[in-house]
């Protein structure tokens, strides 16, 4: 009897310590993007490498359209503004859908073209809809089938 008991805590454990490794290690949405996963996301959009990702990127859940999305936990104008400041740092020729007077804190639009070919377009909006909730940042590539015009439909 005592070796079943003692087989059964071995087992626990075990099983506790393989838990443990796998939430130390496997990343959750809400954690730091990391540059490798960074990089991954950036390649699987087409985008260059160089691509301005916020410093204070979090991770969340990816599109299945294309693009890649990432949180912040700053208001829509400040990250709106700080993508917009570091896509013309970057070279990007930058257009704003914007309207003057818009509340600044609805979904915001910005168009991207670099010269080397690299276009697209980055949406910032707010999750929730909370005072206090996270920033979603979505970066869409001009291969994301969200951006592609729309097939003319044929008549029957």
């Amino acid at each position: 009897m005592r070796r079943l008991y003692l087989s059964v805590t071995l087992f626990v454990l075990a099983l506790c310590a393989a838990g443990g490794y796998v939430l130390a290690t496997v990343p959750r949405n809400g954690g730091p993007l990391e540059e490798r996963e960074q990089a991954q996301l950036l390649a699987k959009s087409g985008l260059p490498a160089d691509f301005p990702v916020h410093p204070y990127a979090r991770r969340m859940p990816q599109p299945k359209q294309g693009g890649f999305s990432y949180a912040l936990n700053v208001p829509v104008p400040d990250a709106l503004a700080w993508e917009r400041d570091a896509l013309l740092r970057a070279g990007y020729q930058v257009f704003d859908s914007g309207v003057p007077g818009q509340d600044e804190y609805l979904s915001r639009w910005i168009f991207f073209h670099s010269g080397a070919g690299a276009s697209g377009a980055v949406i910032v909006r707010q999750l929730d809809g909370g005072p206090i909730s996270p920033t979603e940042v979505k970066v869409l590539s001009q291969q994301d089938a969200r951006l592609q015009p729309p097939r003319p439909s044929t008549p029957k």
